[in-house]
């Protein structure tokens, strides 16, 4: 039971939402599995944001679909016609550019995979403030992809992040967030209500996850008085004290039911083999068999026969 509920705290019950029937989820989801033990294998050799960007973030980008052998889907070191030269420097591009309908939707800034991702330039802000077809920008260090869009004020890129996806450590519900900026997926269009969406599932999905783990004293009462449990009774704050740990093992008891009848579902929902060995054993048609041959039985004359020892016996 308790590790029932660690497993409810790790993933803040965002599991239960997933598709988990969508073969293309699925598929996505195997795939970010297999570059993440990827990833494992080339950290310790990455030096650099360059490295960084073709061992560690191209390979994510491939994932989600995008081209990324493709300068028009694909464009890397985008500069923008309102760029600003650095001092003594380049111009102030942005690393890549997703584009779509021949216009740049999404900005990515690159660090190097030992750099912290919180810690990105001014440039992307600037890009992003002035790029008003682009509404999602991402910084990453090629292990933790870190999303923002303009949540407080239109066109003026957010301070905090509003998904954060981590290659090393993601749930079944990230990867469906994650699938919203594939390039099956993604309508600029309409990705602002979808980012919305998630915020407000995180939101009560959290705060459904920490009532479940910790009745609030008004929820203790809201559950006793929709029961009636305690008819003809004042709900003293003493008799509600006394009614948690009950509701606590009734949340527990209610969560290992749900999981043991969502495996069962799913086992019952896999299709069961079209043909079994012994049924394949039994529909092979018979192989042809070779009459076997003895060779004639010789005996030698009964004076070579030895006689059998002392004790040993012969059927």
């Amino acid at each position: 039971m308790a590790s029932l509920l660690r497993q409810v705290d790790r993933n803040d019950v965002r599991d239960v939402g997933w598709r988990g029937g969508d073969d293309d989820l699925n598929s996505l989801y195997e795939q970010l599995q297999h570059l993440s033990e990827q990833v494992r294998r080339r950290q310790p050799h990455i030096r650099g944001e360059e490295s960084t960007k073709q061992a560690l973030v191209v390979p994510f980008l491939s994932v989600l679909g995008y081209d990324v052998h493709d300068p028009t889907e694909l464009q890397p070191e985008y500069i923008a016609d309102f760029a600003k030269k650095r001092p003594g420097g380049p111009m102030e591009k942005v690393d890549y550019a997703i584009r779509k309908g021949g216009n740049p939707v999404i900005f990515i800034e690159c660090k190097s995979v030992d750099a912290d991702p919180r810690l990105h330039g001014g440039q992307l802000a600037r890009y992003f403030n002035a790029t008003p077809s682009v509404p999602i920008a991402i910084v990453t260090n090629g292990v933790r992809y870190m999303f923002f869009t303009d949540l407080e004020e239109r066109n003026i890129l957010s301070e905090q992040p509003f998904f954060q996806f981590n290659i090393f450590d993601f749930s079944a519900n990230d990867v469906e967030v994650l699938e919203s900026f594939g390039r099956a997926r993604f309508d600029p269009a309409t990705i602002r209500d979808r980012v919305e969406e998630i915020i407000y599932i995180n939101k009560i999905t959290g705060f459904i996850g920490e009532i479940l783990r910790n009745p609030t004293e008004s929820f203790t009462r809201f559950v006793l008085s929709e029961l009636d449990l305690v008819s003809g009774k004042k709900l003293t704050a003493r008799l509600v004290e006394k009614f948690v740990p009950t509701i606590r093992r009734a949340i527990q008891t209610s969560l290992l039911d749900m999981a043991t009848r969502s495996i069962r579902d799913q086992v019952a929902d896999k299709p069961e083999p079209t043909t079994t060995l012994i049924s394949a054993v039994a529909a092979a048609p018979a192989a042809k068999r070779k009459p076997a041959r003895h060779k004639p039985l010789r005996l030698k004359p009964a004076s070579s026969r030895q006689a059998p020892a002392a004790g040993r016996i012969f059927c």
